[in-house]
């Protein structure tokens, strides 16, 4: 179980003011609690979680999620060049692989497997980008709706200056809601693509 050092590696950044978290290839389990504790962000302002390759660095939960796999609040902070394999599990509604709030973030080149609900969800926020991803669901569908990525408000704060681009979306589509944001060359399909080259 890889929790406990994904956390100390992130919070270490945290309290230094941001930083660059890079991920070597491996395959690296997290509980089903997830890398965040409950409404406390993993990745913060200013910190980067990055990995070496989104083909050879795998995040695996080991059980049904409790919370979201990882959290992510703050300002310019990324996410990229990871999979993360959310193992067909249903968590409760609400609950989203990555859940993303802030300005100016980006979550790019990573790839969110065997998700049950929401792969991306983002939460309000402005000059942000979900760009290059990819999604896949391989379960039937769960109630309530599910899908890829959600753009939603927080406290009733829509998002505006969004960008939602070259994402291939399979099994699950985009709930995009905000003001003066862009979605556009997504792929979205319900029958299995091959993996982007």
């Amino acid at each position: 179980d890889d929790t406990a050092a994904f956390n100390a590696a992130l919070q270490e950044l945290a309290d230094a003011s941001g930083g660059v978290c890079l991920v070597s290839k491996g395959t690296y389990i997290i509980s089903a609690s997830g890398i965040t504790r409950p409404y406390t962000p993993a990745v913060s302002s200013d910190v980067h979680l990055v990995g070496e390759s989104r083909d050879a660095c795998l995040l695996k939960i080991s059980g049904m999620p409790s919370n979201h796999l990882l959290q992510c609040d703050g300002n310019n902070w990324n996410v990229e060049n990871l999979t993360f394999d959310m193992g067909d599990y249903m968590p409760k509604t609400g609950l989203v692989a990555i859940a993303c709030k802030g300005t100016n973030w980006r979550v790019s080149k990573c790839a969110i497997v065997k998700t049950g609900r929401w792969a991306v969800g983002a939460f309000g926020g402005s000059n942000w980008s979900i760009e290059g991803n990819y999604i896949s669901r391989t379960t039937p569908g769960a109630k309530p709706t599910r899908g890829s990525i959600l753009v939603t408000a927080a406290a009733g704060v829509w998002s505006n200056h969004a960008r939602v681009v070259d994402n291939v979306c399979n099994g699950g589509g985009i709930t995009f809601t905000g003001s003066d944001g862009l979605v556009v060359r997504n792929v979205v399909n319900v029958t299995r693509l091959a993996w982007p080259q």
